[in-house]
């Protein structure tokens, strides 16, 4: 089986959905639950977030245009990635606060940047992405509205 997924991995779990909220700038609706497995399936949709509570952060698989606009959070080491075996696309942004540390990107290769994306989601969240049980409970949100993809960013400093 293929991987296809995009999403979000922060090192900080979420005790309600106001905090959340406020660290990725967006207006959510819960949408009830879902399990891990159906949850990777639909992902790919850009009007919803699903949020996995991991041992020590947070996993949030989602579209990959929110993916891809992500810019850190204050205070929170994060990561963004986009893993497509399909197209053989790897990629991943590691955020020290809202600074760029490191960028992962592999396309056409042999997917030796997936493993590494991988051990940086597990070194986030503490988690193994392998070890999530298939039918864990994971929370789905609506996407309200963006308010502010790249919080808290000068004008000037688009290209970070």
């Amino acid at each position: 089986m293929s991987i296809n997924i995009t999403g979000i991995a922060i090192n900080k779990n979420y005790k309600n959905k106001e905090d959340l909220e406020n660290d990725l700038n967006l207006k959510l609706t819960p949408n009830g639950e879902e399990i891990f497995e159906s949850a990777l399936g639909e992902a790919l949709n850009e009007e919803l977030i699903f949020v996995y509570a991991a041992k020590n952060g947070t996993l949030i698989h989602c579209g990959h245009n929110f993916s891809s606009n992500f810019a850190g959070i204050d205070e929170a080491k994060s990561l963004s990635f986009a893993i497509s075996e399909v197209s053989m696309y790897f990629d991943c942004k590691i955020y020290n606060g809202t600074s760029l540390i490191k960028q992962i990107h592999e396309e056409d290769g042999g997917g030796d940047s997936m493993d590494e994306i991988f051990k940086e989601m597990e070194d986030m969240t503490g988690e193994s992405f392998w070890d999530i049980e298939p039918d864990a409970n994971v929370s789905c949100y609506k996407i309200n509205k963006t308010t502010n993809i790249t919080p808290n960013r000068k004008w000037w400093m688009f290209w970070k």
